[in-house]
C-alpha cells in the first residue's frame, strides 16, 4: 500500500553570521541562504543533497548542487517523522559561482528529492532578494570599520 501521508516541506530563509570580539562586532559578516527540509509525514524518509533550480540556464544547465568542502553530511540523509534538516549556503559563494550569471528578475528555488523518487520544492524567490542580503552584510561590515 502506498504511503499517502508523506509530506516533506522545503522552505528557505536568510541569516547573517556575525563575528564578535568582546562586546563589538568585527568585519567579516557572512550572508547565508538556508534551506529547511521538514518531514511532516508519518514515516521516515531519506533525502538526497538539496539542489538549486534556476529560471535561467547557465552553460546549458538549470540545476546546480551547492557543495561545501567541509560538509559533514553523508547523503542520503535519514529524516525521521517530525525531523528538520537544515543546509546553509554562503551567499557570497553563490553570487561568485552562480548569481553572477543571473539577472535580478531571475527566480531560484530549492529542490529536494527522496530516495523514493519524489521531488519537493521551496517557493520561488528572486535573485534580487539574495543580492539584498549580500548588501545588508556589506553595510554591517562598513558600519563596523574603524
Amino acid at each position: 500500500m502506498a504511503d499517502t501521508k508523506t509530506k516533506i516541506v522545503v522552505e528557505h530563509g536568510y541569516a547573517h553570521e556575525l563575528i564578535s570580539e568582546g562586546n563589538k562586532f568585527l568585519k567579516g559578516t557572512k550572508p547565508i541562504l538556508y534551506i529547511n527540509v521538514k518531514n511532516k509525514g508519518a514515516t521516515q524518509r531519506f533525502i538526497e543533497i538539496p539542489c538549486i533550480w534556476l529560471s535561467r540556464k547557465i552553460d546549458g544547465d538549470q540545476i546546480f548542487y551547492p557543495t561545501k568542502i567541509d560538509d559533514p553530511n553523508k547523503y542520503p540523509i535519514k529524516l525521521e517523522s517530525g525531523a528538520v534538516f537544515k543546509h546553509e549556503l554562503n551567499l557570497n559563494d553563490f553570487e561568485s559561482q552562480i548569481g553572477c550569471h543571473l539577472k535580478n528578475c531571475d527566480h531560484v528555488r530549492f529542490v529536494v528529492s527522496d530516495t523514493m523518487g519524489s521531488e519537493y520544492r521551496s517557493k520561488k524567490f528572486k535573485v534580487k532578494e539574495i543580492r539584498a542580503q549580500i548588501d545588508v552584510a556589506k553595510n554591517v561590515d562598513k558600519n563596523h570599520e574603524h
